[in-house]
């Protein structure tokens, strides 16, 4: 990293380091940038505007740089690329979208998009980012996107039957079919209007009809089960679920600066954050997890993670990252007896929340609902209430 750049950026660089103590920066940070930009020209000597941003981001990916290094060299480089554009130098910066967080590092898809859809769908998955969509949304459209490469190769000439036919299966579940039909529509909607087709095949697609299901929450019997088998970290992670009622990709978020004395901040689906007030026992489970915490100490069930008083709640190996939601409610899964998961704990927290005050307005807006049939779905009516509603029905004695 310390050869010796070769032309044409040795006068390129001597300008840049030139336009560097001129703008007034210290001494340090233009040996930095210098640096920084040094290290680009050893693996690309030939031409500094010619990179393209597909090289740029393999280049750092493939540094391996911690998060700090990494953010570093962008900053350089943002200073070398704008200095560049201003001095007319080139017309573009290759630094566009790129982002200061190293990539994750995750297992292989399950399989991969089949050739004639692997461009579109990175250009489609670069315009969700464009809107600031989270990324989990982007790993669930590529996900069924790759579902239905399988079926079909060539993305612009699948029809509306073609994708009927393809939501027709019988062992999906309407929910299901609703989440593959949401992706296909928004991936369709972009195309025609990028004007890759001229109508989208996804338009006309039928409604998916969501049968009214009851409410499913974990008795008391199946939280306590939980709570005994379970270990320090899995504990933590059913209590929040049972007193907040939080969703499992809301535990996995929760950061240590989000808990407040008496409420929490939760970042919910779609990037919207609500304020929930804080139960009193699990203000204190959370205040003695972070007083732990500040000791240095480790419960039983962390691993190799060493959680600190200033990170994240449920860190991952990374302690840089929070561990996954999928993840996350497998433990929580796993230590509920039968088949009771992380958002049956929901359930019973909806339920007992609206058993206490019979305000399901009050309700929606602790669970982080938009619609209000939505909660109605996870809030069961309590025992005895409808018993009581026919009871209370009558004639009124006539005069």
């Amino acid at each position: 990293m310390k050869a010796r750049p070769i032309s044409p950026w040795v006068s390129t660089l001597d300008d840049f380091t030139e336009h560097l103590e001129a703008s007034n920066r210290s001494a340090a940070t233009c040996a930095t940038y210098r640096l920084h930009a040094d290290w680009l020209s050893t693996d690309f000597p030939d031409d500094p505007w010619s990179i393209t941003a597909t090289e740029l981001e393999k280049w750092l990916d493939a540094h391996q740089w911690s998060m700090h290094t990494r953010r570093k060299v962008l900053v350089s480089l943002r200073a070398f690329y704008a200095w560049g554009i201003h001095d007319g130098q080139c017309m573009s910066s290759p630094l566009a979208g790129l982002s200061a967080l190293p990539p994750r590092t995750r297992g292989p898809h399950r399989s991969e998009l089949s050739p004639l859809w692997v461009e579109p769908v990175e250009k489609f998955l670069q315009w969700l980012r464009a809107g600031a969509r989270k990324d989990s949304t982007s790993e669930q459209r590529r996900w069924w996107l790759t579902r239905l490469s399988e079926t079909y190769a060539n993305p612009w000439t699948v029809t509306t039957s073609e994708l009927a036919r393809w939501l027709s299966r019988d062992d999906w579940a309407p929910q299901t079919k609703r989440l593959g039909k949401s992706s296909v529509q928004t991936f369709y909607r972009w195309a025609e209007m990028t004007g890759r087709v001229p109508v989208s095949p996804a338009r006309d697609l039928p409604t998916v009809i969501m049968r009214r299901a009851l409410p499913r929450p974990a008795p008391d019997d199946v939280v306590r089960t939980g709570l005994d088998v379970a270990d320090d970290r899995v504990q933590l992670a059913i209590l929040i679920a049972a007193y907040a009622g939080l969703r499992r990709a809301e535990i996995a978020s929760i950061h240590t600066r989000d808990i407040g004395d008496d409420s929490i901040l939760v970042h919910g689906k779609g990037g919207h954050e609500r304020l929930l007030p804080l139960h009193p026992d699990l203000r204190v489970l959370l205040r003695s997890e972070l007083s732990t915490r500040r000791a240095g100490e480790i419960r039983h069930g962390w691993g190799r993670v060493c959680p600190t008083p200033d990170g994240w709640l449920f860190p991952s190996d990374d302690p840089t990252r929070p561990i996954t939601a999928a993840h996350l409610g497998k433990l929580i899964a796993a230590a509920l007896p039968g088949h009771w998961t992380a958002h049956t704990l929901r359930h019973r927290f909806a339920t007992q929340a609206f058993a206490s005050e019979r305000d399901l307005r009050a309700v929606q807006e602790l669970l982080g609902h938009a619609k209000p049939e939505t909660t109605a779905i996870y809030a069961a009516i309590p025992d005895g209430a409808l018993r009581s509603a026919v009871a209370g029905v009558g004639l009124t004695t006539r005069l």
